[in-house]
């Protein structure tokens, strides 16, 4: 929020039309932060707790547990409750040994009234490890469902 997202601005092409946390959050339809192995920890844990005003799209590959009960009492906080997510995209190896994140999938998923269909993706990847196919799949699918 203080340094990557300000850096992309300024160095590469965005819809933000400054780097405040104002503007930044004015352009978050256009923001997404995908996470692989501990990425996808700080991706739960820090990014879409504490930054859903400035990111809509979240993706993660090989682990990371969400608490769905502590992201709300995050949203709660930060007064983001009522923001929308785009997409949530959750993947994971079909041999990864890590913490199995559908935990985490069908946690979100009992959450109707911000989750659906159209916003919350699972994918099981069939015979690969926690390893970088793991996490280049997810990126791809990501980013296949970020910028459709």
């Amino acid at each position: 929020a203080n340094d990557i997202l300000p850096f992309v601005v300024e160095n590469l092409a965005t819809y933000a039309q400054g780097t405040s946390r104002e503007e930044l959050a004015a352009a978050r339809e256009h923001f997404g932060f995908f996470g692989a192995s501990y990425g996808s920890y700080l991706n739960n844990n820090c990014i879409l707790g504490h930054c859903l005003d400035l990111v809509s799209y979240f993706g993660f590959a090989g682990g990371g547990r969400m608490s769905y009960d502590r992201l709300l009492g995050l949203w709660e906080e930060y007064g983001h409750e009522s923001l929308p997510i785009n997409c949530l995209y959750i993947a994971i190896g079909g041999y990864d040994d890590r913490y199995p994140p559908e935990i985490s999938y069908y946690n979100l998923k009992a959450d109707t009234e911000r989750f659906n269909d159209e916003n919350l993706y699972y994918s099981l990847l069939s015979g690969i490890h926690h390893e970088p196919r793991e996490w280049l799949n997810g990126l791809y699918n990501s980013l296949q469902l970020f910028f459709r």
